[in-house]
């Protein structure tokens, strides 16, 4: 956060991040949100004109990547590798608080109505207001309880996987692409680092739940939040039966932050979206 402040980032400064799904990259983001910035996270994978059409949208001149990828972004921007920054030791304390409400927390650019990108323009005022409602409802509750990040953080859902957990005092086990590819290997995962929470697409869950392997997993589980696709009914049947998990339809697109409906399905005989 310093080091972007030395930089010139302030309020409302875009920030890009194409990343690596390590601890770095929630570095990033809890960096640029302290130095009072908007992230804009690129996924490396994008064909080049898409990162290009979002760099330029967003008017990035600072970029936080591994050293492979600064040619995938071709502007005259600053960059930043993590693995790379010397921490200056002298500079131990938050920097003050520089955003308010009405600054961005980030901007996502989903694929838009027309087919070219759009970025969506967030502010901290929805985020603050999406992880007080999820207090309110008690999504995160327990002393111990973890969440798997799977999404990319070009999509929204990621917040609720990473900033949301963290503001709450909670833990992310950040899955990688293998792991997430393997419904097997995801359920060991869950198993092994005793994840309490998982969000996913409902054709990921319902792949997740028909291997025979993911047993276990779904035993331990205390939350599983599904969404942005048709939930049949037949899936929540499913997972009444064998699992004690609280069962959550969340819907929202981009602008509203992630979340606007919320339903509780672990008793319901049917399947709304709240």
């Amino acid at each position: 956060a310093w080091k972007l402040i030395d930089m010139g980032i302030k309020e409302d400064t875009m920030v890009g991040i194409i990343p690596e799904r390590d601890e770095n990259l929630i570095v990033a983001m809890l960096g640029i949100l302290k130095a009072g910035g908007a992230y804009v996270p690129i996924d490396p994978k994008f064909p080049a004109d898409r990162i290009s059409h979002m760099v330029s949208q967003s008017n990035i001149n600072v970029l936080i990547c591994p050293e492979k990828y600064r040619n995938l972004v071709d502007i005259n921007a600053q960059a930043i590798d993590l693995s790379k920054l010397e921490a200056d030791l002298d500079v131990v304390a938050d920097p003050p608080k520089r955003a308010n409400k009405d600054n961005l927390a980030y901007v996502i650019f989903t694929s838009g109505s027309t087919g070219t990108p759009k970025g969506v323009m967030v502010k901290h005022e929805g985020v603050v207001n999406l992880i007080s409602d999820h207090i309110a409802r008690g999504i995160f509750s327990g002393e111990d309880d973890r969440i798997i990040c799977m999404a990319t953080p070009s999509f929204d859902i990621f917040v609720f996987e990473s900033l949301l957990p963290l503001c709450t005092g909670h833990s992310i086990y950040m899955a990688d692409e293998t792991e997430y590819l393997d419904s097997s290997l995801l359920g060991d995962k869950i198993v092994q680092y005793k994840v309490t929470h998982i969000q996913s697409p409902v054709s990921k869950l319902r792949a997740m739940v028909e291997n025979p392997n993911f047993g276990q997993a779904l035993s331990q589980l205390k939350v599983i939040v599904a969404g942005g696709e048709n939930y049949p009914v037949s899936l929540m049947k499913h997972l009444q039966k064998h699992t004690n998990a609280r069962l959550y339809n969340m819907y929202g697109p981009t602008e509203t932050t992630v979340t606007a409906t919320v339903k509780d399905l672990t008793d319901s005989k049917s399947v709304t979206i709240g």
